[in-house]
């Protein structure tokens, strides 16, 4: 019998934190939207803005990176 390797494909760190950034936001908005406090809805706009600058630099992140990617094989 002979023993067959699995396609093994690698997760990018760069698009997993991208996805976890994209996740606190929206979480941040549904927060938002639906607190019925001062304290959270202070605490939800804080994370947006955070989720919103890691966000930027995450996809700022892939685009260079994939730029170098083509561009140096």
């Amino acid at each position: 019998m002979t023993h067959q390797t699995l396609n093994k494909k690698a997760v990018s760190l760069t698009a997993l934190v991208f996805w976890s950034f994209a996740v606190v936001l929206i979480s941040a908005i549904s927060t938002n939207i639906f607190s019925e406090t001062s304290l959270n809805d202070n605490l939800a706009i804080g994370f947006m803005v955070v989720a919103l600058i890691g966000l930027v630099i995450s996809a700022a992140s892939i685009l260079i990176q994939s730029v170098l990617d083509i561009c140096n094989p």
